[in-house]
Formats: C-alpha cells, sequence, structure tokens
C-alpha cells in the first residue's frame, strides 16, 4: 500500500470543540439542526443518517480484517452502509446502530481521498435521497501527505463546508491521527498547522470538531515515538507513523464513541 494512498479518516476523538450555531432561528421557524441536535436525535433512540467522508483510514486499512474490503474502481467501498472489518469507521457504524438498527451510516470514504477529490465525490454524496442528517470530514492526512499547502486545504474545506450545507447536511470536522518520519518532498508542512486550520475554519463557521490528533498524539508520545507506541501499521513504503494499526483504530473509535455519548 503506497503511503499516498489512503490516510487517516476519521481520526475520531474523545476531546472536540463544539462552537454554537452562527444563525440563530426566527420566532416561529423550525430550528436549524446542528451536530449537537442531531447527536441528541440518536441519543433519545430516533433513527439518524450519517455519511463519513474520509481516507484509507476510514476505509479500514490495516485493521484487522481490512483484506476483506471490497472496493469499486473508482477506490470506494462497494457496500458503504455494510461494517467490513474493524476498522474506526466500521466499528462506528456498529454502535450507532445499536442504539437504533433503523440508523444508516454511510462509509463513502476513497482510497487515497483529499479535500479535492471528495470535493468532486460530494455530487453522489448530496443526491443520495433521503439525504444524510450528518456528514463527518477527516481529510486533512493526505493534503499533508500530497504536499498540498494549508491555505489549499482551507480553501476546498471550506468549498466542500459549503455544499453540504447548502444540501441541509451538517457538516462535522474530524481531526485525524498524527504524521511522523515523511521526507520532506512529501510532506513540507506540520500536520499540526493542518489542525490549527480546521480549528479557524470551524470557529468562524460555529462548526462541531472532533479532535482525534490530540489523544492519539499524546499516545504516541507516551509510548516513545511512532516506532514503539504500538499505534502504527509497521510496513508502510515510506515510514512507519503513517496508517493506524488495529490499536490505532480502536483509539479512534473510543474517542468518536465519547463525542457520541457526551
Amino acid at each position: 500500500m503506497k503511503a499516498w494512498r489512503g490516510v487517516c479518516l476519521v481520526a475520531l476523538a474523545a476531546l472536540g470543540c463544539e462552537h454554537g450555531p452562527r444563525v440563530a432561528p426566527t420566532a416561529g421557524s423550525p430550528a436549524i439542526p446542528t451536530a449537537q441536535t442531531v447527536r441528541a436525535a440518536w441519543q433519545r433512540g430516533e433513527a439518524i443518517r450519517v455519511v463519513v467522508l474520509g481516507n484509507s483510514i476510514g476505509l479500514g486499512y490495516y485493521a484487522d480484517g481490512w483484506e476483506q474490503i471490497a472496493l469499486t474502481p473508482e477506490r470506494h467501498l462497494a457496500q458503504p452502509t455494510e461494517a467490513t472489518g474493524h476498522g474506526v469507521t466500521a466499528q462506528l457504524q456498529r454502535f450507532l446502530r445499536a442504539r437504533n438498527p433503523a440508523t444508516v451510516v454511510a462509509n463513502e470514504s476513497g482510497d487515497g481521498a483529499t479535500t479535492v477529490t471528495m470535493s468532486a465525490w460530494l455530487d453522489r454524496v448530496v443526491a443520495v435521497t433521503p439525504r444524510y442528517d450528518l456528514a463527518l470530514l477527516p481529510l486533512q492526512v493526505n493534503d499533508a501527505n500530497q504536499g498540498r499547502a494549508v491555505s489549499a486545504f482551507t480553501l476546498w474545506t471550506e468549498r466542500m463546508l459549503d455544499r453540504l450545507t447548502a444540501a441541509g447536511i451538517v457538516p462535522v470536522l474530524v481531526k485525524e491521527n498524527d504524521l511522523y518520519d515523511l521526507p520532506a518532498t512529501r510532506f513540507g508542512t506540520p500536520i499540526a498547522d493542518f489542525m490549527t486550520a480546521v480549528d479557524q475554519i470551524a470557529a468562524a463557521r460555529g462548526l462541531a470538531v472532533i479532535d482525534g490528533y490530540t489523544p492519539f498524539h499524546a499516545a504516541v508520545l507516551a509510548g516513545g515515538g511512532p516506532a514503539t507506541c504500538g499505534l502504527f501499521w509497521p510496513h508502510d513504503d515510506y515510514a512507519v507513523g503513517l496508517h493506524p494499526n488495529q490499536a490505532g483504530h480502536n483509539l479512534l473509535f473510543q474517542a468518536a464513541a465519547a463525542w457520541w455519548t457526551r
């Protein structure tokens, strides 16, 4: 698996920022959905519809059972609503459906997906009926890994947010896992700069953020670094410290579950 092909989904996390909506409904008008209202509906046992727009981590690469993942020629899942393997999104699918089996969690992550390629894939996502209630966007790592500038990452993220909001889908930004030891020719900007950009976008738009980066980074440091922390797949082509292994996926899922149950 080439390092550029799929990195980090949903680096989903226990820590997170939640900013209130910028626009309040007028008297007598229906309430504007937010991440918090969608989450509250799920907590009450109502069926919700969620779409995950990540990359190879979101697909479940290098978690147990990842060899069973079947992709289309476009490098997306052949069965996006089926939980295959034990990656972070598959675990999230099972977790959310346990509250209400009618809940739909569609994994529209793509192998190697970036903010640019996922922006094009949104044509399919926003056309789905019934529409999704909420979209999770963990899409920093491949932009960083492929050398995209933070300013370009911000621009394409903003475009996706505009498309989702216009379609009535609530976006939630997801800060992914850490990156380590990538050659400077492929990774010239610290991943922390992309995470800062996520916070800035969320604050400006009043969006929720699921922060997987902070706890993942802390666990890597506590474990002595990427080679010894036990959170990364050890056989990436470019460096140890790119794709999470099963333990890394578990950490990301635990963080996601904490956000959904807060």
